[in-house]
This record gives structure tokens, sequence and C-alpha cells, in this order.
């Protein structure tokens, strides 16, 4: 049977979800009423009297009642924190950081659009499953978002640079830690342990009732500082393996510390507003914000993207690579040969920069050369892995036998065999022969390995991207993203020249979880993809092109100028512009 208080807390948990169905028909008087109602039956009930003050918060907010919305969202904050449980942290702090922010009290809106941060990634940390992080930071990507706003307000673009790097880090290391098994025998141990502490904080977390017990919160408080302490000690251990688990980026500091002096990094963020990006070097940095919005700027590059795969006239092809290039670049005033690292954020995945065309009707490519990374912080560990070419064997699998004749690559077979010319020494798989089995057994031995075979994204389960070869026995030949994760390569270079390979999905929390950030993470610096279905002739001509020049030229610049040999005969983008190389380009 119910008792006294169990009736109260259910009458009030109602009273404050008519209230919220009521701020979503904007019937602001009634929404008011609601939870001024669930104010005065809760009483002691802080949970849900914290909810009705930020219910309230929310309603005078959304008459444009600044003043009324901070009296009440400051008393939810007030609440919150005594609390002390992270969601509830999130949301108060949040929603008062974005009142003061949409009031242009910036100062304000600081020290709580970075609590409302903290708690996020504090309560990311220890969230059991993959979904529900996912699904927690889907909603909290705003939070970010008005946390690099405020920041930017503030004139200060170098800490804005570290939490756009933050925001986009979290959002694929965190879901991916729990996905796959990631020490490579490293570290198993402290995996362990760390899955044991985040399953005794999780039962607590489950425990712990409304008013906080002391007990459960103090035991909770001691997990969480020996989780931290289990966190530093990672970090000694593997730092790769740590950043995958717990708020480790690079900041600006030390991107530019990494930087060549020829190099200039470009990170973009995208708002639903507007575009920042910050051109990096090693002796400065610039924040400039790009006045086009989220919308506008993904049918742009849709637009740009269908005119390339449909081979468009080059006249309308030039016009649309013209504009993307004036949209994003007029303002940056690029160094002169200027080698430049690419850091996209959400549509801007699928752009190809190294396409677009500079006022002197050069295409990017063809004045600076091109890398990508999915995040800076990346570029510490391509640095780490990075390998002199070897000239000797490259390992390679072309034109899989997949059952189905629609599906060869009558030029991938020719590809293949031709870097075996080139490399006398090579291991050559082609048809039957290139099984999925042959690349794991012998991936870890070769100095460079090369796939000319179809690839697959998958959209709802990311880590099931994979790399199409021959089926055999009982295997269907698939090479999925999280195979790769648990393999140990020792490649300088891993090449994917296959339909697709890198369109990797981009997410609410903008990070691609695919096959590149893959073999990265298996041990390989560099990653050449492609970001189309690519023709199969061009490919085998720009390929051939490629490796003659690797064994003079570094990879970048050996991608860069096989590119431009290709445009003598086939300028259309459609041929060589989706060829793209992730990683350390040395």
């Amino acid at each position: 049977m119910l008792q006294r208080d169990d009736i109260r807390r259910y009458y009030v948990a109602n009273l404050i979800a008519a209230g919220h169905a009521y701020a979503r028909m904007r019937n602001h008087a009634a929404a008011r009423d609601h939870f001024q109602k669930a104010l005065y039956h809760g009483g002691d009930l802080r949970d849900r009297v914290m909810d009705a003050y930020l219910g309230l918060g929310m309603v005078y907010r959304n008459a444009d009642d600044h003043a009324g919305a901070i009296e009440y969202l400051t008393k939810a904050v007030t609440l919150a924190d005594q609390l002390d449980i992270p969601y509830f942290t999130t949301l108060t702090h949040a929603f008062l950081g974005r009142t003061y922010l949409m009031t242009g009290e910036y100062a304000q809106a600081l020290p709580h659009y970075e609590k409302a941060v903290a708690a996020i990634e504090d309560q990311r940390s220890l969230l059991q499953t993959g979904e529900s992080r996912s699904s927690y930071f889907d909603q909290m990507t705003g939070v970010y978002n008005g946390l690099i706003t405020t920041l930017l307000h503030l004139g200060k673009q170098e800490t804005a640079f570290d939490y756009s790097e933050r925001a986009r880090a979290r959002a694929f290391l965190d879901v991916l830690g729990n996905r796959v098994d990631l020490s490579h025998g490293r570290v198993s141990a402290l995996i362990d342990e760390e899955r044991e502490l985040k399953r005794k904080i999780a039962e607590l977390q489950a425990l712990r009732d409304e008013s906080g017990q002391d007990g459960i919160r103090n035991e909770m408080e001691r997990l969480r500082r020996e989780y931290q302490a289990f966190l530093a000690k990672l970090q000694q251990d593997d730092r790769e393996h740590a950043s995958l688990v717990s708020v480790a980026p690079l900041t600006l500091k030390d991107v530019r510390r990494m930087l060549p002096e020829n190099t200039t990094l470009l990170q973009f963020h995208v708002f639903e507003n507007s575009v920042v990006v910050w051109a990096v070097r090693s002796d400065a940095v610039r924040a400039m914000q790009v006045p086009v919005g989220r919308k506008e700027l993904l049918e742009a590059i849709r637009a740009f993207r269908t005119e390339i795969a449909g081979l468009a006239p080059d006249e309308d092809v030039n016009r649309s690579a013209r504009a993307l290039y004036t949209l994003l670049f007029k303002d940056l005033q690029l160094t002169a040969n200027h080698r430049l690292i690419i850091v996209p954020h959400d549509v801007l995945h699928y752009l190809p920069f190294q396409s677009l065309m500079m006022p002197n009707g050069y295409y990017l490519i063809e004045q600076h050369g091109i890398s990508y990374l999915s995040s800076a912080s990346l570029m510490q560990f391509t640095i780490e892995k990075r390998k002199q070419v070897a000239d000797d064997a490259v390992l390679a699998f072309g034109n899989p036998d997949l059952g189905n004749p629609a599906l060869n690559l009558r030029y991938a077979e020719r590809e293949v065999k031709e870097i075996g010319r080139l490399f006398p020494t090579s291991a050559i798989y082609v048809r039957k022969e290139a099984t999925e089995r042959r690349a794991k057994e012998k991936a870890a031995d070769y100095p460079l390995i090369h796939f000319a075979t179809h690839g697959e994204f998958n959209e709802k389960d990311p880590l099931a991207s994979s790399l199409k070869l021959s089926p055999e026995g009982s295997s269907s030949g698939d090479l999925t993203a999280g195979e790769i994760f648990r393999l140990k390569l020792n490649a300088s270079l891993v090449v994917l020249s296959a339909c697709e390979s890198a369109l990797g999905r981009i997410s609410s929390g903008d990070e691609i979880v695919g096959l590149t950030r893959a073999f990265i993470y298996a041990g390989t610096p560099s990653v050449v993809t492609t970001l189309w279905k690519v023709d199969d002739k061009a490919t085998y001509l720009l390929m051939q092109s490629f490796y003659q020049n690797l064994k003079r030229m570094s990879k970048g610049e050996a991608l860069r100028q096989a590119q431009i040999s290709l445009m003598r005969s086939l300028r259309h983008p459609y041929f060589w512009g989706a060829f793209v190389l992730t990683g350390d380009a040395e």
C-alpha cells in the first residue's frame, strides 16, 4: 500500500509533468500555476522542488522575462548543488548559463556553463552502456556550444578551442570505450579494474534516493576519488587508452607546440547559426566566425557533392567550389605553400576541402598539402606512431570474390598487381585468396597495407562498418571496424581505395566512428580513404602514381602529386577529389 509521502511525491510529479506540457504549448499562465502548486506541495522533496523551480525558470525565460527566469533558475541551481546529482547539476546550470548568454551577461554565464560541462563529463564517465552515454551526450551538445560561444564573446579564443576539442573528442571516445576491447593486452588488468569501479558506482547510483542519504553520498564520493586515481594510473601506463575513457584532449598550447613551422591547422566548429574556425600555427592563432548556419551549409555541401558525383559540367562544379572556398576561407589569410591540417566538424566531415577552388582558379590541393584529423588530440598519437615508410613490401588485397559479378572491381585487381611490380617482395591476394582471415593473420607483418575492395558504412552500428573481403568457411568476409580496433599493426600506412570507406557517421556529438580511427588505434599513423564511390580506372591510375611517388616523397606529398598528375588528364574532381589522408602526412 502506498504511504502518504509516496502519494505526495506522485502528485507533485504529475503537477510538474503537467506544467511542462503546458509550457510546450506556450500556455505560460497554466504552466506557472502547476509549477507553483508543485512548490506548495513539494515541501521537503528537494528534487521535486528543484524541478518546479527549473520549470518556472524556463516558463519565465520563454515569456522573455529574463529577470524572473534568473530568480527561479538560481534557486534551482542551489538545490541541485545540494543534491549533488550530475544530471540535475547539468540541467540547472546549463539553463541559467543559457539565460545569461541570451541577455548578453557573458561573465555571469561562464561559471554556470563550466559547471554544467564538468557535470556532463563526470556523468558520462560513469554511465555504463554506450547507448546511454551517447543518448546523454546527444542532449548536452548544446551545453558545449553555449560554453564555446560564451568564451568567444569574452575574447577567450584559446579556451574556446580547448572546449571545442573536448566536445568532439568525448562524443566519440566515451561511446567507443565501452563498445570495443581496446587494451591490446597492454593494460588488461587496469581495464578490469575500471569495469569493476563503474559497476560499483552504478549500483550506488541506483540505490541513492532523491533526498541523497549521507551514507550513500559519502560512498559515492569515495568511489569517484578512487576512479580518478585509476584514471591517473591509466594515463601513466597507456595514454592513448586513457584518452578513450576520460577527458584527456590536447589543449591549444599543446597543439601549437606540435605543429611544424610551415603548417596551419584549421579547426572548425559548426553552430546552428554560424561556423567558427581557428587558424592555428606554431607562432599564432586566430579565431574567425563565418556567418552561415548549419542548414545552409549542409545544403551547399550536398549540392556540391551531387554535382561532383553526377559529373556535372566543369563550370557548375567550379562555381560551387569557388563559393564554398569564399564562404569558409576568404578571411583566413592562408600562408602560401603552408601545409594544411583540417579538423572538420559536423557536416564539414563530408566536404572535400581539397576540391575547393581558390580565387586564382587553382584547386586548394594544387597550392597546399592537405591532411585531416577527426580531432586535434589525435595528432599526439599519429606522431608517436610515425614510422619510416619501408619500400620493400606491401600486403595488398584486390577485387575479392564477393559472389556477385556486379561487385567486381576489374581495375582493383590490376591496381594491386601493379603494386606488386613496384614492390617485388609484396604479398598480393586477389579474388578468392583475398580473405578476411589472411588480412587478420598477416596485417602485423607488413609496413604497408592496401585494400582495393568495396567498403560499407553502417550508420545504425558504426563499429559494424566494414571492408568487404572474400567469404571463407564460416567467415562472412566482412572486416569490421570493431575487429580492426583489436588488430596490432606495425604499418606506417594503410590505404583503403574502397567505395565510401571514409564515410563515417556524423553524430550529434560530431565524432566520426569509422574505419579510419580503428586503423589508427590499431597502430598505423596514416590512413588514405575515399569520400565517395570512386571510378575504378581513375583509382588504378592514381594509386599507380601514388606508390611510385611514395618511394621518394612523404605520404602527404605523394598523394597530392598523384592527384595533381591525374588532373592533367581528368580535371573533374570526381576522379581525384575523393582521396583524403587522415593522420600523419610525413
